[in-house]
């Protein structure tokens, strides 16, 4: 799992139907790159790690995410609002 001192951001929403995490960001993030999710669900601890293989700003197809935006992310697993977001080594 992701280092805990390497977070990325947060997670703000989730939309279930279509499995997009929208992930407020503290540190840019690319296409490609490795991430982390952890966090307390409501009954458990969880982990999981993913690539980010889409990554959208404003309903457009992007490389890069900056810090301060907020992007769409197509998700492996549901995630939960609040679950802080790590760049994985």
């Amino acid at each position: 799992m992701a280092k805990k001192s390497n977070q990325v951001g947060k997670i703000s929403h989730y939309y279930p139907k279509i499995k997009v995490g929208i992930i407020k960001l503290s540190a840019n993030v690319n296409q490609g790159d490795r991430l982390g999710f952890g966090g307390k669900g409501k009954s458990e601890d969880f982990e999981f790690e993913q690539v980010v293989d889409e990554m959208q700003y404003d309903h457009k197809e992007i490389k890069s995410g900056k810090k301060g935006r907020e992007v769409g992310v197509k998700m492996k697993q549901k995630v939960r609002k609040g679950v802080p977001v790590y760049l994985a080594e």
